[in-house]
């Protein structure tokens, strides 16, 4: 039995599988073995199909924590969420929030997912996606690493309870993941600058997928999937505080090249975002959506596990010797290094980024390193 290893995923996370008996139409053969998603993951379907793909799915998916069986809850998952996000969508559009049976299979879903890093049994998966000919969602979700965000959640670890608010689809993953290992309620808002649809002309509070943030007792911790240039998440601490909430915020992943080439005047047109405001800061680097577009499309249209790996290692990734997730991190601190800014509160002097985000960063930081370490143990 293949076991799943947190330092295998790549950036996207995907990683790669030698024994695919059984899961043959979700992978994709390159030279390496087999990548672990295929052009079926990013397929455009309706409820109806995606359905009934989540139910064959069941049948072939038993109680087993292994790769093989990480290729089938993630395609799982990933029909849940598009189907939960085009839920939301339309819940907006109608002004209701009829979104339930699509969110329970997603929650069943991440379930199973940390079961899976947590080298434990799966559970018997039961929910049902809504049934129409409506097509779901089929965008890219752009927090879509599973491992990464796994890593992310275990060590965002607060002394009281929160509620956490995420925007857009590309957070979706977040909320869920967080109650799962938390017990943290969620609200999702259906809103994000940079998507190209007529929803953000509603009214921002219309956007929400409910309304215990409102009424809740625990503070707010909003949670984006990245930041580049804080457009978005400035937009919404505006409304939290004309709504007095207060709330801490940060996100996964930053856009660290962005944040460079802004502070230097290279991009002199754009924005971004605030070292010393955000309330946890991370040391790892967004890429980009470009290049997890041109990664992608090798699969979805060309089925191509080859021109998958190039496109990364054109960016430095999918690198035999070191993992992605080292070279996140070590992209981050050649920027910032070159900023002369003290990521991790190493030098005396006062820094300017909060306290907290030292905090989580070093702690990332020694996660990502004994990942890395583990896995030249295993190499030996």
């Amino acid at each position: 039995m293949q076991r799943i290893n947190l330092n295998e995923f790549d950036t996207l996370g995907i990683f790669n599988l030698k024994n695919v008996d059984g899961i043959e139409r979700f992978v994709t053969k390159y030279n390496k073995g087999y990548l672990s998603r295929n052009k079926e993951y990013y397929k455009e379907r309706s409820y109806k199909k995606a359905n009934e793909l989540r139910n064959y799915l069941k049948t072939i998916m038993n109680n087993e924590c292994s790769k093989k069986n990480f290729v089938i809850v993630e395609n799982m998952l990933n029909l849940s969420a598009r189907a939960y996000f085009r839920d939301l969508e339309k819940s907006v559009i109608n002004n209701n929030w009829k979104y339930e049976k699509s969110k329970k299979c997603l929650e069943e879903d991440v379930h199973n997912i940390i079961n899976l890093f947590n080298n434990k049994e799966l559970s018997k998966a039961t929910e049902e996606l809504p049934i129409s000919e409506d097509v779901i969602t089929s965008r890219i979700i752009e927090m879509d690493n599973k491992a990464l965000l796994y890593i992310f959640t275990k060590n965002l670890i607060f002394n009281k309870d929160k509620h956490i608010v995420t925007p857009g689809l590309g957070s979706i993953f977040i909320g869920p993941f967080m109650k799962e290992l938390y017990g943290y309620e969620y609200t999702n808002i259906v809103f994000s600058l940079y998507a190209k649809n007529s929803l953000n002309n509603n009214s921002l509070i219309k956007m929400f997928s409910n309304n215990k943030w409102l009424t809740t007792t625990n503070s707010i911790l909003l949670i984006d999937d990245n930041i580049a240039t804080g457009r978005t998440i400035n937009k919404l601490k505006e409304f939290f505080k004309e709504n007095k909430k207060e709330i801490k915020y940060g996100a996964v992943k930053y856009n660290w090249i962005n944040y460079y080439n802004v502070s230097k005047g290279i991009e002199k047109k754009l924005d971004t975002f605030n070292i010393s405001d955000v309330d946890f800061l991370t040391p790892f680097e967004d890429p980009g959506y470009w290049m997890a577009r041109n990664a992608i499309n090798g699969l979805v249209k060309n089925n191509s596990g080859e021109q998958y790996v190039n496109e990364l290692q054109k960016e430095g990734y999918r690198d035999e010797n070191v993992s992605d997730f080292m070279k996140t991190l070590l992209k981050t601190e050649e920027y910032l290094n070159l900023l002369n800014i003290d990521f991790y509160g190493n030098q005396k002097e006062i820094t300017e980024i909060k306290k907290s985000s030292i905090y989580f960063s070093k702690k990332l930081k020694i996660e990502i390193e004994k990942i890395c370490n583990e896995r030249g143990r295993e190499e030996r």
